[in-house]
């Protein structure tokens, strides 16, 4: 998993406060097959197996898991079946063509939210109406894309890269009194061209490219008859979603290895369109459009150590779900589309420094290396997009002004040989600037409230999180593996009006194994205690659900793990 913090919206889209790539373990350089096993708590069960094959011509990678548990609340659970697949084959020593694909078979039944009081009383239960609904989710999906990679040039100076896919997802989910089938058809491609060839006699990476997504699909909303589908057809529309971007990339080291400029932006033009085929009239279609710039300088005080400052623009669209309209918006709910929901607009500031340490002392084990990060960021939304609940229905809505300051803090160190300390720390001041709200009581009056100055819900303030990690030789064959983590969250507030508010808890997980190897065989055992304190705590916060705010985190429970593998 690759993860990039802060503002990333001038090179990706919607994507103001970070991106998270989730990513097919391919580096291995030797053919492998691996069974996967695992059991716990709550009849867990998952199982799985992956092969790996590789030569001169070609890579291939194919895995299957299976995962059913029930869940520790009543009306939980989940079973589902995944499947991903990559071949690459290398076309010469300069060109690749690669074929991705996965499929993914899910069931998931929703026990829903909880009020204080319930929470307090008996966290593994569930809300009524999930019960007396259904509440769950069913999902078929499967995802096909190629993608062309040429390196050319000089020392491979330029590479040029196209990807096309498409997938098909068809969804069925309820909800308190409806029954729902969507449908999605999804087609997209992104061709991305870089540079490496030097500027000015200067080291310079330059990077451009454009994509382009299109989904569209039917959406059949149907009357819920305890959790099945009524004959009853409320609502049939086809929704449509497009979007185009293009942006740039360039790097430049001004100072030989000692300071980087780098500068970026993106343009993105989104389209949402909604046929109501029930009611022509209700059609509408929304479309957004906004150009991301940023500016990012990173200057190396030792070769090991630098300062970085950034300070760029963001943009993040609603998303189809945000711009359901409702019966209170400015146009009383006649069309498919809220009028009055607008993107989300940030401007972004980051200064920070980070590095890393070795101890070149020979005859001490002591800390050895290390690596640390400190980092301070403000942020300032307009409009920023935040739900409401209304007749246990989710709705959306723009608050005027936020502000976000923080600082976050991380350390990797090695106190002692074969030991990882990691500590990180996270400190959030969130607040609204400016925020005049409007809700409605259950028979329809406004009621108008003004949380100017409130605190962010669903923020907490401090964040801890410590882990310790520890292997130890017991054979030449047999390695143990220790780790403790732990986390402190401080309470958060649950609503915009700051009424409510969660405790604040401290988590702590255990986990104990062995790597045994065995010429070309490998086995891998671990067994592990989730919250072992036993803490309640809450594992999700509905924003702005009153009263039903709270999703219980789950209570102590153990899992299991052997793992087989074999190299050939």
């Amino acid at each position: 998993m690759e993860v990039v913090k802060g503002n990333q919206s001038s090179l990706y889209t919607n994507a103001p406060g970070g991106v998270v790539n989730f990513l097919s373990d391919i580096s291995f350089n030797q053919n492998f097959v691996k069974l996967t096993n695992e059991v716990g708590d709550y009849n867990l069960r998952q199982n799985g197996i992956k092969v790996g094959l590789v030569n001169k011509n070609y890579r291939f990678f194919t895995s299957y898991s299976y995962k059913n548990i029930t869940g520790f609340r009543q009306h939980s659970g989940e079973f589902s079946n995944l499947v991903n697949s990559y071949y690459q084959a290398y076309l010469g020593n300069k060109t690749s063509l690669t074929v991705m694909g996965n499929f993914l078979k899910s069931f998931v039944r929703l026990p829903g939210a909880l009020t204080q009081e319930q929470m307090n009383q008996d966290p593994s239960q569930a809300y009524n109406y999930a019960v007396s609904y259904d509440l769950k989710k069913i999902t078929s999906k499967g995802r096909l894309g190629v993608r062309l990679d040429n390196t050319f040039g000089k020392n491979n100076q330029f590479e040029i890269e196209y990807t096309g896919f498409g997938s098909l997802n068809d969804l069925e989910y309820t909800d308190i009194g409806s029954y729902n089938k969507k449908l999605k058809y999804v087609l997209g491609s992104m061709i991305r061209f870089v540079s490496k060839a030097p500027v000015l006699k200067r080291e310079n990476e330059f990077t451009c490219g454009i994509d382009y997504f299109y989904v569209t699909g039917p959406l059949s909303t149907y009357n819920n008859i305890n959790g099945t589908k009524g004959d009853e057809l409320n609502l049939q529309r086809i929704e449509t979603q497009g979007n185009l971007g293009g942006y740039f990339q360039n790097q430049l080291n001004i100072l030989k290895q000692k300071l980087y400029f780098l500068v970026s932006g993106r343009y993105d033009k989104v389209l949402f369109n909604t046929t109501d085929e029930l009611f022509g009239l209700r059609s509408s279609n929304r479309q957004f459009d906004r150009f991301t710039p940023k500016g990012a300088l990173n200057y190396k005080i030792t070769p090991t150590v630098s300062v970085y400052t950034s300070y760029g623009f963001g943009f993040d669209t609603p998303s189809s779900t945000e711009l359901e309209n409702y019966p209170y918006s400015s146009n009383n709910g006649v069309s498919t589309l809220n009028p009055d929901i607008k993107p989300q607009t940030s401007r972004n500031f980051e200064f920070g420094i980070k590095g890393n340490f070795v101890n070149k002392n020979k005859r001490s084990e002591f800390m050895k290396k290390g690596y640390f990060e400190v980092t301070f960021f403000n942020t300032r939304i307009n409009d920023e997009i935040i739900p409401v609940t209304l007749s246990n229905s989710t709705y959306y809505r723009n608050a005027a002004q936020t502000n976000r300051t923080g600082v976050e803090c991380g350390f990797k160190f090695e106190p002692f040989e074969e030991t990882d300390l990691i500590i990180n720390y996270t400190y959030t001041h969130f607040r609204y600037n400016s925020y005049a709200a409007r809700t409605y009581d259950p028979v329809g009056n406004p009621i108008d409230a003004d949380y100017t100055n409130n605190v962010v819900p669903a923020v907490p303030r401090h964040l801890t999180n410590f882990i310790l990690e520890k292997e130890i030789e017991i054979t030449k064959n047999i390695t143990g593996i220790l780790q403790f983590d732990c986390d402190y969250v401080s309470k958060m507030f649950v609503d915009d009006a700051n009424t409510q508010s969660t405790g604040d808890y401290f988590y702590a997980n255990t986990m104990v194994g062995a790597n045994i190897t065995l010429n070309k065989f490998n086995i891998l055992f671990s067994a592990a205690l989730d919250n072992f304190l036993n803490r309640r705590y809450v594992g999700y916060i509905n924003i702005n659900a009153s009263p039903r705010f709270y999703e219980p985190g789950e209570p102590r429970n153990y899992f299991v793990n052997l793992n087989l593998g074999y190299r050939f």
